[in-house]
């Protein structure tokens, strides 16, 4: 008998206890526009991304297991149709883990790095546009973010995609967002609050 109360306690001690857990992300509010991808989705997104790196299935995997739990991506509904193509023809946001806070430094280190973008020749010209430092006006409080402005010329496609991305803190974790549209969003058009 004391065996079956020890289990029920664990039970609810436990469902209560991830009933107060937030997900990862889940500090950002988007507009209802983009909707949060499945789990298949965000293991072939990071597939891909391994690929432009030249590296092994083993490789492809530790990656996965390294950065499932520190992604989420959200796909624009109107992008949904075409799920099953590569993933250059969607239009969404992702939100990682970063390990750097919103600095000077940081900006001045990806100064630095904007003119080796186009090494990356074998996906396509990356032209940054604009980088800086600025402040998003949250309702209780303000977020000073770092960001960076691209366009993303795509080989093989007709229509230049806009990458941008900023640099967030919240809640003493810091997150890169990056937003990839064809119509050029910006994080204030697109997000509502951050808890």
């Amino acid at each position: 008998m004391n065996l079956i109360k020890y289990l029920l306690f664990l039970l609810i001690f436990i469902s209560s206890y991830s009933f107060g857990q937030k997900n990862f992300g889940d500090e950002f509010k988007f507009i209802n526009e983009f909707v949060e991808a499945d789990k298949k989705y965000v293991l072939n997104e990071l597939y891909d991304t391994a690929d432009l790196f030249n590296i092994s299935e083993k490789d492809k995997l530790d990656l996965y297991n390294q950065n499932r739990k520190k992604i989420k991506i959200l796909i624009r509904k109107s992008s949904l149709k075409s799920i099953n193509d590569d993933s250059i023809t969607k239009e969404l946001i992702s939100i990682q883990e970063s390990e750097l806070p919103p600095s000077w430094k940081l900006l001045d280190m990806i100064k630095d790095q904007e003119t080796n973008y186009n090494k990356l020749q074998t996906i396509g010209n990356i032209d940054v546009t604009d980088s800086g430092i600025s402040t998003y006006k949250g309702t209780n409080k303000n977020y000073t973010f770092v960001y960076q402005f691209a366009i993303w010329d795509v080989l093989g496609q007709s229509q230049k995609r806009y990458s941008n991305q900023y640099i967030f803190s919240s809640n003493k974790k810091h997150f890169i967002i990056t937003i990839n549209t064809f119509d050029n969003l910006k994080i204030d058009q697109l997000l509502i609050d951050i808890d």
